[in-house]
């Protein structure tokens, strides 16, 4: 039984670790109009400081951000001049936090805890032992932000949050950080 338990199991597990788990959030100011907007600069200071020494000082991660914003603005129209007035201001942070996920597996015939081959509460499956798991990991967050550039007030705000890897390869690095770039900006300007 647990053989083909662990047949079944691992080639699921498998499949769910090949997708994206990366959840993207969007929140912006209703009172302002985007449409018109067109150049954009840097908000002097960026990245805003994560107070994570290993993600402060990475210039290559960084560089790889600015890159991937730089690229996908220009590439819907948007200019970077600096001898023209910006019309917004592009601000990033990225906060690496330590996570632990934890759970728990019933033995007793693969049922959640209190449910059998009868249903719950039937023999054959009621109150069997369980297992518990605990998964440790790094949760990045990218955070993107459009600033008014004259009264310096948040106007979108674009967040991407994912498991992350320092061990990762850079071209894994660079595809994760497109992805995160390319699912937060879609959802700007808003509709």
């Amino acid at each position: 039984m647990q053989k083909k338990y662990l047949l079944i199991l691992i080639p699921f597990m498998m499949l769910i670790g090949s997708c994206s788990t990366m959840t993207i959030d969007v929140d912006y100011n209703e009172s302002i109009t985007f449409t018109g907007l067109k150049n954009f600069d840097w908000v002097p200071g960026t990245p805003v400081k994560s107070n994570n020494p290993k993600v402060d000082s990475n210039t290559i991660l960084h560089d790889r951000i600015r890159h991937e914003i730089i690229n996908w603005l220009l590439a819907h129209g948007y200019t970077h001049n600096k001898e023209v007035k910006p019309d917004f201001l592009i601000a990033y942070q990225l906060i690496v936090e330590d996570k632990t996920k934890i759970t728990v597996i019933n033995d007793y015939y693969d049922y959640p805890i209190g449910w059998g081959y009868y249903g719950y509460g039937r023999p054959y499956g009621y109150g069997g032992r369980s297992r518990q798991h605990a998964y440790e990991y790094k949760e990045g967050a990218l955070i993107i932000d459009i600033v008014n550039p004259e009264t310096k007030k948040l106007m979108w705000r674009g967040s991407a949050t994912d498991e992350v890897s320092a061990s990762s390869k850079p071209d894994k690095k660079n595809q994760q950080i497109k992805e995160a770039v390319d699912r937060i900006l879609s959802e700007f300007p808003p509709n």
